[in-house]
């Protein structure tokens, strides 16, 4: 049987995905800095601007690869002495600033979809509400309530979305989403960190759409792209399409699928959960 509109899912994470700019992380880092034991502010600072930036070898610097950049500054501000109470803290306090000029945030510019501006670009605004006529929306981060609804107002997306989670609690948290989802037809998860946005979604056989990190991927994703507007043609496609029960790819069988209904607590970062 041929699917029918609105009887799919697409999920979208929020910070890195539908918001860019570094707005966000650098209040989250200055949020941390103001809390680090004297003299250690500037040094901190300085590791975080460098990373950002691709530099490495700084004291303080990362000793792994951060999965994103909230996930850098949780690195640097552990080697600068910050604990799990500080890191709570300034991330809560960064947030209340979310979409301001303290905190400033901007929507991806899309190209590539249908119904362009005069100018030659679409807003995600528009481009949201068309796949609305198609799909279920989803909007799911780990980040809390906090400044979000000024911040969706600021991206002009406030009723973009049929669902706003939040606290989700990714990756655990998303086991149970995609299986909530699931029940309502196909599900294309979007997102920027493969293991909190992705993964529970494709381990499930459902599509996957991933925001890339310098072009560095995971050949798993459906779709892949550098940029949301990359994303754009293959996710407009998605909505699209008629879709059979047997659109969905095979899972892994061996692979363990985890479900959790219990919500984490505020997160100092969205990598963390």
């Amino acid at each position: 049987m041929t699917r029918t509109a609105r009887d799919r899912v697409i999920i979208f994470d929020f910070d890195g995905t539908i918001t860019v700019g570094d707005g966000p992380v650098l209040a989250y880092a200055e949020q941390v800095a103001v809390r680090l034991a004297p003299g250690l502010a500037d040094g901190f600072r300085a590791a975080v601007t460098a990373g950002l930036h691709g530099r490495t070898g700084l004291t303080g610097s990362p000793a792994a690869a951060p999965v994103d950049d909230y996930d850098l500054v949780r690195q640097v501000a552990v080697g600068h002495g910050a604990d799990g109470a500080v890191l709570s803290a300034a991330y809560l306090a960064s947030r209340e600033l979310l979409a301001t000029e303290h905190a400033v945030i901007s929507a991806p510019v899309l190209t590539r979809s249908a119904g362009r501006t005069t100018a030659g670009h679409d807003d995600l605004a528009s481009w949201l509400r068309r796949l609305s006529t198609q799909a279920y929306l989803v909007l799911a981060t780990n980040a809390p309530a906090t400044g979000l609804d000024r911040a969706l107002a600021v991206l002009g997306v406030t009723d973009a979305f049929d669902e706003v989670r939040t606290s989700v609690g990714k990756p655990a948290g998303m086991h149970a989403l995609a299986d909530e989802m699931l029940a309502r037809g196909p599900v294309l998860s979007v997102g920027d960190v493969w293991h909190n946005d992705l993964e529970p979604v494709w381990a499930r056989g459902a599509a996957t759409a991933l925001l890339t990190r310098g072009g560095v991927g995971d050949v798993r994703a459906t779709y892949s792209a550098d940029t949301l507007d990359g994303l754009v043609p293959g996710i407009t496609a998605w909505a699209a399409a008629d879709l059979e029960p047997h659109h969905l790819h095979q899972p892994p069988p061996a692979r363990p699928v985890q479900h959790l209904t219990t919500a984490t607590s505020a997160t100092t970062a969205k990598a963390d959960l």
